[in-house]
């Protein structure tokens, strides 16, 4: 498979993984341009795996070189088991038709 070229991102990822002294692995830099491929066409995602596998890691890196790009970014963490879907979500009112934000609504509304 191609895989789309972003050369700036991998310089900026290739800076930031050895500014924080981590061994570039081609393997690693592959997905965290999926990573940022994927954080493109999606409002939000789940980053799985077990303790000290490198999620952190790799969003971390992620974020910096899309900063030194030029694209700042935030994490935002959210545990969807703490509260329910409308609060998570937002809600609409079938007999007003009026629509609540819920928290993750709101958060995107701050973003626009």
């Amino acid at each position: 498979l191609d895989k789309a070229g972003y050369p700036e991102l991998e310089n900026a990822i290739r800076e930031n993984v050895d500014a924080a002294k981590l061994i570039n692995h081609p393997a690693w830099t592959l997905k965290l341009v999926q990573l940022f491929e994927t954080q493109r066409v999606r409002h939000g995602m789940m980053a799985l795996g077990p303790s000290g596998a490198g999620k952190t890691c790799c969003i971390h890196m992620l974020m910096k070189a899309m900063t030194d790009c030029g694209e700042p970014h935030k994490e935002w963490r959210m545990n969807p088991k703490a509260i329910t879907a409308p609060q998570m979500f937002g809600r609409l009112d079938v007999a007003t038709n009026d629509w609540t934000d819920g928290i993750f609504s709101t958060l995107w509304r701050r973003t626009t």
